[in-house]
């Protein structure tokens, strides 16, 4: 059979896209075509280890003064332009490729013009829609709500849904758009995460000497980063050989906002790495002592999947979908979304006993190899697409 996946961004890196990436690559190694959509400034089609991507070029409406000022606009104007983009390479590629069956995420609504229109059967997958994160937000745009409209639109429409967990597909049914979904679990890709020794985060970063709590992540409200933020003069105050380590974008205002918690002699143990390429961010999560997931909301975090296919001892909100990867002291510990000082206990605990941090860590890296990764992801899969098409 033939697939095509419709993204919106970079083939791997976000969770999103690592997801694409790694079901698409798992599909192929099962003998099945795939083709891969997103949006590019260029357009171009190329072969990447057997998977077909094609990069969409299109040119919102709203100039870059818009999109500076007016975000949420622009945001809004930018999935519904894409998703016409979309539509169209997808209809050419059915035509030329013979496509059975298309999936996209819930993410950019970049199925909203097909899941109208519906030449093939579309399933979307729930992931982390906007209207979720925007009802978790401080600033709320009211045209996030319009874009947040087009994402549930696409859901509605679809031919199936599939949630990335539980807690994701009961959101859905709360708000009346699907009263059924199928349930499958992200999962990684091991091999990719094996091969990927050649770089030593802890190198290039002059941090060899120390022990390492990681954050993964945008500086973003919903990814909790202000509650490590407010966590962290506890954590560092005994461990004089620990550095907490932020991965991922930030700007001023969020930089400030961690650095306003941390104490004057704390703050040069405080490092912010900006984004990364995927690599250096899987190096620094194989690398680090503890991975912190202190999200508001998760539905099945690739951060945190990763970090126990690594062996990680992880601590994580427990929240959307986390305890259905996550069995508290069993292979990882959770904490109360919100509560840093809770946060804090939890890190001190595995930083003083390495015997419970290393048992976390095998047990989190045995459920990955037996239940979360790609292939197993790509089989049931498979299985929801061959009710579709027959």
């Amino acid at each position: 059979m033939s697939f095509g996946y419709s993204t919106e961004g970079k083939v791997i890196g976000s969770g999103i896209s690592t997801y694409v990436h790694s079901m698409a690559r798992a599909l192929k190694k099962l003998g099945h075509e795939v083709h891969v959509i997103f949006p590019s400034t260029l357009m171009s089609t190329y072969e990447d280890n057997g998977v077909f991507i094609h990069r969409i070029k299109y040119d919102p409406f709203f100039s870059a003064i818009v999109k500076k000022h007016f975000a949420g606009l622009y945001s809004a104007e930018d999935r519904f332009i894409y998703s016409i983009h979309a539509y169209k390479e997808i209809c050419r590629i059915v035509k030329d490729h013979g496509i059975n069956i298309v999936e996209a995420p819930d993410w950019y609504a970049g199925a909203l013009t097909l899941s109208l229109f519906k030449p093939i059967p579309l399933v979307v997958r729930g992931h982390t829609p906007l209207s979720l994160i925007s009802s978790l937000e401080k600033h709320k745009s009211p045209f996030s709500l319009v874009a947040g409209s087009f994402e549930e639109t696409s859901v509605k429409h679809s031919s199936a849904l599939i949630s990335t967990s539980y807690a994701l597909a009961q959101y859905y049914r709360n708000r009346c758009l699907r009263t059924n979904a199928y349930i499958v679990h992200n999962g990684v890709d091991l091999k990719v995460l094996r091969d990927n020794n050649r770089i030593s985060f802890k190198s290039l970063q002059q941090l060899e000497p120390y022990r390492l709590v990681l954050y993964v992540g945008g500086l973003h409200r919903i990814k909790g980063f202000h509650v490590l933020a407010k966590a962290a003069n506890k954590i560092l105050e005994n461990n004089f050989d620990l550095r907490i380590v932020f991965v991922g974008e930030y700007d001023y205002v969020s930089k400030q906002e961690v650095l306003k918690e941390i104490n004057k002699k704390n703050k040069g143990r405080i490092i912010f790495t900006g984004p990364l390429p995927y690599e250096y961010t899987i190096s620094a999560i194989r690398e680090c002592d503890i991975l912190v997931v202190p999200s508001l909301w998760e539905s099945c975090s690739y951060v945190a999947l990763e970090g126990m296919a690594y062996g990680k001892a992880i601590v994580a909100s427990k929240v959307g979908g986390m305890d259905e990867l996550i069995t508290d002291r069993k292979n990882g510990l959770l904490f109360t979304c919100g509560f840093s000082e809770v946060l804090a206990e939890k890190v001190e605990l595995l930083l003083s006993n390495d015997k419970l941090r290393r048992n976390l860590g095998d047990a989190a890296r045995l459920l990955i190899e037996t239940s979360f990764t790609s292939e197993i992801m790509a089989r049931k899969t498979l299985q929801i697409y061959n009710k579709l098409i027959t």
